[in-house]
Formats: C-alpha cells, structure tokens, sequence
C-alpha cells in the first residue's frame, strides 16, 4: 500500500532479514508451512440433488447421463462399502481414517500409511431431511445406500427423520406440548399463533403436525363437553332461542337475531351456550359488547371499540380495522 510519499511494501522489503535457517529451507525447496492432521471435506447433499457441471451445448440426455453416473465422496463410500465382502464397521465421518479419496479416479481406496479426518459439510436444524440425513451418516456404519440410512430392522422409512426417530435418536414434543399448555391459560390467541410459528421455525419439533392436531382435538373435545354441559341446563325459553339461532348458523341462513330480556333472565348464559356450540365443531365466534364489565362475562369477550378498532370520534370519513389475524 502506498500513502503519499511512503511505500510501506518497499519498506518492509528493503528492511526484512531473512536467518540462514529460513535461506537454507528455502534453497532446498522444502515446504513452508503444512497441515496436520489432514482434513478431508465430504460431501452432504440429498439424493438427486448434488451439483453438476454441464455445457449449455450439450443434450439434456447426455447431461443427465453423466450426472447418474458422477461419483462424490458419499456416493463413492456407498460403492466401497457394497463392494466390500465384510461388514463395513466406519462410520462416513471415520471413513477418511482408513481410506484415501482419490479425486483423480473419483473412489476411495485403502490408506496404508498417514491419518485423515473427515469432516461433513454443516446442515442446519431448519434444512429438514438434509440435516436428518446428517445426522443418519454419523451413527450408521458402512452405508451402502440412500435407502440403507432409511432402513432399520429391515423396515424402509419415508423419510431420513422418521428412520431418525426409530432409532430413539431424537427426542419428543414433549417439551413444546408443555409450553403451549402453560401458554394457553395466559395468552390471546394471536400470541398463540405466534409461539406456534417460533416453535415451527426455530425449534424444529419431532411431528409439527401431531403437536397441532393434539391441541386441536384437547380444546375441541373441552368445547364440546362444556356445551353439552351448558346446553343441558338451558331453560325451555332459552332452548328455542337456542335451537332457532344455531340452526341458522350451521345452515348458513344468515338471519340476524335480537334477544331481549330482563336482567338476570339468562341472555349471557345463552350467548355463551351458542358461542361454545358453534367453536366446538370449528366456527370462529366473536363475542363482544358494548361495557368492559358485560365482556368479561362472555367466554373469550372483548369490547366492541377493543375488537373492531372503533374511533370515539366518529366522523364521516371514520373506518373500522379488523382482521382474522386481530383475534
């Protein structure tokens, strides 16, 4: 680098003093520097999805020809291992411990002298099958194939996890099934849906969709029992206005409703019937009112001005801002 009048390169040149132990290694042309123990990078990719180099000018046929054919260190661990007459005992990381890979001839052959590690290219928790496949290639000895890390106990699973997870090598949802259950008792159900999207996406759970359907099919059977509950204790008033509005709602009529009553006749005992029925078999149900003190009497209320975002300056020109994604 060169400032102003000053070259800090030309400088060091003219001053560096090279020992004559330094002089000597050099004139005899022996290495400087060298890297031990060896480190060999393998491969990580899932099946069909390594990467090939092609010309543009060639056919798609002869492309996909040499692409079958193409040998990595994965792919060339997996034809040792099947060539072998023994039970291969290494691991794919303990592999470059006692074989060499020749880059040259693409396959890997017995080490007679010298000592390698392997070292398996990183894969994130969030890269799914991928990082199962990893994993898989740490505890599986002598691979001979993709579906030979799928198999165990001559049963071939689906997926690189669930072979994972049959071989008691990952937790349950134990954990998150917990969290929600305590969450569920003090949050909204917008904070919900946000855990649930954390614990999706930065958690990485053993069966995302089972940990939904546990907490779908709990509060469900909670709701239906609570309305079976309600509704039993429905007077025979209150089971006509009952039966009419539910009716309407489950055959999609859209008729508006108006319930008036004395106070302490039980019109929020019946609302809370209606509005239980109607989310145990999978409505979304809104409940709101006009007084603080009459929505905490709902199950799940709010005010009118909280839910649908009223002004209290109602002007002309004034909106209302309500979505699924408020509740």
């Amino acid at each position: 680098m060169v400032l102003g009048l000053i070259n800090e390169i030309q400088q060091y040149l003219d001053a560096r003093y090279v020992r004559p132990l330094e002089a000597a290694w050099r004139i005899f042309g022996h290495p400087l520097h060298a890297e031990i123990p060896t480190v060999v990078r393998l491969a990580l990719y899932l099946p069909r999805m390594h990467r090939v180099l092609f010309n543009p000018d060639e056919s798609l046929e002869a492309i996909v020809s040499r692409a079958g054919q193409q040998m990595s260190t994965l792919t060339g661990i997996f034809a040792c291992c099947a060539s072998m007459e023994d039970e291969c005992l290494f691991t794919y990381q303990e592999f470059p411990q006692r074989f060499v890979w020749l880059n040259s001839e693409k396959r890997w052959k017995l080490r007679h002298h010298g000592y390698a590690i392997g070292r398996m290219y990183f894969a994130s928790p969030n890269s799914g099958e991928r990082f199962y496949l990893r994993l898989l290639l740490t505890v599986v000895k002598g691979p001979k194939s993709f579906q030979c890390l799928r198999t165990l106990n001559n049963v071939l699973h689906d997926t690189f996890k669930s072979a994972y997870v049959a071989r008691g090598l990952l937790e349950d949802d134990e954990e998150w099934i917990q969290c929600l259950k305590e969450t569920a008792v003090m949050k909204t159900g917008y904070q919900l849906r946000r855990l649930f999207t954390i614990i999706l996406t930065q958690c990485s759970p053993l069966q995302p969709y089972a940990l939904w359907n546990h907490f779908q099919c709990i509060y469900n059977e909670a709701q239906q029992a609570d309305a079976e509950i309600i509704i039993d204790r429905l007077n025979n008033d209150q089971r006509t206005a009952y039966d009419a509005i539910t009716s309407s709602v489950f055959e999609n009529k859209g008729t508006i409703f108006f319930l008036n009553g004395g106070a302490g006749t039980g019109k929020t005992f019946l609302y809370n019937a209606i509005a239980l029925k109607c989310r145990s078999v999978g409505h979304i149900v809104i409940t709101v009112a006009l007084s603080g003190i009459a929505s905490l009497l709902l199950v799940g209320g709010r005010t009118a001005h909280s839910t649908f975002s009223i002004p209290l300056d109602v002007l002309e020109n004034s909106i209302c801002g309500f979505s699924k994604q408020s509740l």
